[in-house]
């Protein structure tokens, strides 16, 4: 049956709370069926506890409660040990505003309009991580799979990715995430699959020749929009990585598009590509 420990009166500082979790969360108890049928949970109480200052552990003894909160007793009933070790840990609390990440820089803190409701949260943790955290990152968006400017997200507390040690120390609801780019826009580019922009790595496989489909490539990019102005296609490479393909026929692989050195930093391809490619033989070729 489940463990459960009631707290007694305690006196801290305003910023920090104690949790009580006992060494094992089950209690094994053998007896008459018509006692167990009766039985609820095993409890701790723990008395008063005075000002508690740091981290402790005591060894206590627990009750047998029905479930009216009643205290079970039968010389009938055999329980392991009656007392278990309970271990109370100071935390410290604070509350912490929420912020929104990226994960390839091309979006600047003063370009970024959002909000977060709620904007805050209480946490709590051991005292030197929490003392060291001023915020945390409710999302961490990749830029390049937001093709609009306007992006909304409705998060679950359990999404939240706290630093190790810290948990949280309320109840939240859903966390809706609001971001507007108003200085970002989009443009498309096409460029020409005979391009010398286009690298591909032929299949690793003697024998095995290959022919892209089509004779363009459309892809979009997102940037500042004095930038997109000036964009073309010849501003980036496309890379066509074929080394893995083994047999023939018409397959989709990913194109991997490269920005160059000279308009690194303006803007950057947005979205995931693919291009197909038909794979022959020289048997194949020969028979025709």
């Amino acid at each position: 049956m489940p463990l459960v420990v009631e707290m007694g009166e305690y006196t801290v500082s305003s910023d920090v709370v104690v949790d009580a979790e006992p060494a094992v969360e089950l209690i094994q108890v053998k007896g008459p069926k018509g006692i167990l049928d009766q039985l609820e949970c095993a409890k701790v109480k723990t008395g008063k506890l005075g000002e508690i200052h740091e981290s402790f552990e005591s060894n206590l003894r627990y009750t047998l409660l029905d479930k009216n909160g009643n205290e079970v007793t039968s010389r009938y009933v055999i329980t392991q040990e009656r007392s278990v070790r309970i271990n109370f840990t100071v935390h410290k609390t604070k509350t912490v505003p929420l912020k929104l990440g990226v994960k390839n820089g091309w979006w600047k803190e003063k370009e970024m309009q959002y909000t977060i409701s709620p904007s805050t949260i209480r946490i709590k943790g051991e005292m030197s991580v929490v003392d060291a955290l001023e915020s945390i990152e409710v999302l961490v968006l990749d830029e390049t799979t937001v093709d609009s400017a306007i992006y909304t997200k409705t998060l679950t507390p359990d999404q939240i990715k706290l630093p190790e040690g810290v948990r949280l120390a309320e109840t939240l609801g859903d966390i809706k995430v609001e971001l507007n780019l108003p200085t970002y826009g989009s443009k498309s580019l096409s460029m020409r699959l005979d391009s010398g922009h286009v690298a591909v790595t032929p299949p690793k496989k003697d024998g095995l020749s290959y022919q892209l489909e089509g004779t363009s490539f459309n892809f979009r990019i997102r940037g500042n929009y004095e930038n997109l102005a000036n964009a073309k296609a010849e501003d980036f490479y496309l890379n066509i990585d074929l080394s893995q393909i083994t047999t023939t026929g018409t397959v989709e692989v990913p194109v991997q598009i490269v920005q160059t050195s000279a308009t690194e930093g303006k803007y950057y391809a947005v979205g995931s590509y693919t291009v197909k490619v038909v794979i022959t033989s020289e048997n194949q070729q020969q028979g025709n």
